[in-house]
């Protein structure tokens, strides 16, 4: 899926897990996140390729308050 060129393309992502603090396993909260990720290399003959992520992201829908925001990511590709 996505738009594919010589060296790089453009996906859509959706993430989905749960995260909780400290030993509180049962009060874990689902986290989203959704947004574009891009592959690139910075030139021809690069050994490893990079991804940058951006978008968006949020806890479950129903939980109270609703938190959320934005993500930058930059990371190699091994």
């Amino acid at each position: 899926m996505g738009m594919y060129f010589d060296r790089w393309y453009v996906v859509p992502f959706l993430d989905c897990g749960s995260a909780w603090t400290g030993t509180d396993f049962p009060a874990a909260v689902s986290r989203y996140s959704l947004g574009l990720e891009y592959r690139f290399q910075f030139w021809v003959m690069s050994r490893y390729a990079m991804i940058l992520r951006a978008g968006i992201c949020t806890t479950d829908l129903f939980s109270d308050p609703v938190k959320g925001g934005f993500f930058i990511s930059v990371q190699p590709v091994f």
